[in-house]
């Protein structure tokens, strides 16, 4: 079972296991039930996991949204053709949770919270530090809401 504490080693024991193939498409939602200490910083930690999960190298961002409405979506464009989407979202439901989907060439692998209790344990956003590089692309895709390829990122 996927739970906030595993939830990155169980992917990567899955992905490793060749069982769902060559993995193509991440949809990957946070589910938070207040604004995350810095937006940006919290797509890009979730983004560096995805990037992970493919291992492949980001081509594009687009980004859609707006941190003040606690809704952003990004949409990326990876190296050898996979595709993922990463959405923070505010939740009605008391306690962060996510929604993870990962299509590959041979299967998927799938966590939704549906409509129980999301969580049994803490989960606030995904632990680490964010790319630098990464946080100002995800802000120069916010500011331009147009596609922004790696060569195109502002310093």
């Amino acid at each position: 079972m996927i739970t906030p504490a595993n939830y990155d080693r169980v992917v990567q024991t899955a992905i490793a296991s060749r069982r769902i193939g060559t993995p193509v498409f991440v949809r990957f939602m946070l589910l938070l039930s207040n604004s995350p200490k810095s937006a940006p910083g919290t797509l890009a930690v979730a983004s560096s996991r995805v990037r992970s999960w493919l291992d492949q190298t980001i081509e594009s961002i687009f980004a859609l949204g707006r941190i003040d409405t606690g809704q952003v979506s990004l949409t990326m464009r990876f190296a050898a053709g996979a595709t993922a989407l990463v959405t923070l979202a505010r939740s009605p439901k008391p306690g962060p949770a996510f929604d993870l989907m990962i299509l590959g060439t041979k299967g998927a692998i799938h966590h939704d919270p549906g409509h129980a209790q999301l969580v049994d344990e803490p989960f606030d956003e995904p632990a680490g530090d964010p790319d630098p590089l990464l946080v100002r692309w995800i802000e120069q895709a916010l500011r331009t809401a147009k596609p922004v390829k790696a060569h195109e990122v502002q310093p």
